[in-house]
C-alpha cells in the first residue's frame, strides 16, 4: 500500500492528458451541452404554460440550478485549455467543486 500511495504522490500531474483533450471527450461534452439544452427548452416551455405564481417560481429556480449545475463541465473544460498545465489540475479541480457547491446551494433552496 505503501508503493502505491508514493507512487501516486510522484505522479506530476502536469503530464496527465485532460480526459476531454480525447474523441470520447468531445463526445461527451457535446451529449452534455445537447443535454442541457434540450432540458433548457422543456423548462422553457413548463414555465410558459404554468399560470400558478408558486410553480413559476419552481421552475425558475429549477432553470437557474440546473444550468449551473449542467454548464459545470463546459465552463471546466474552457478553462482547463486557457490554464498553464503546471497548475491545470488544481484550477480544474477548484472550479468543480465549487460550481458543485453553488448547484448544491441553489438545489437547497
Amino acid at each position: 500500500a505503501f508503493c502505491e500511495l508514493h507512487a501516486e504522490l510522484a505522479i506530476d500531474d502536469s503530464t496527465r492528458l485532460y480526459g476531454y483533450q480525447s474523441a470520447p471527450g468531445v463526445l461527451a461534452l457535446m451529449m452534455k451541452i445537447f443535454t442541457f439544452c434540450w432540458f433548457a427548452f422543456q423548462v422553457k416551455i413548463a414555465y410558459e404554460e404554468e399560470m400558478d405564481p408558486r410553480r413559476r417560481r419552481f421552475y425558475k429556480c429549477l432553470a437557474v440550478s440546473f444550468s449551473t449545475w449542467a454548464l459545470n463541465v463546459p465552463i471546466t473544460v474552457v478553462v482547463a485549455f486557457l490554464v498553464s498545465p503546471w497548475w491545470r489540475y488544481k484550477v480544474v479541480i477548484t472550479v468543480d467543486i465549487l460550481s458543485r457547491f453553488l448547484g448544491q446551494a441553489l438545489l437547497a433552496q
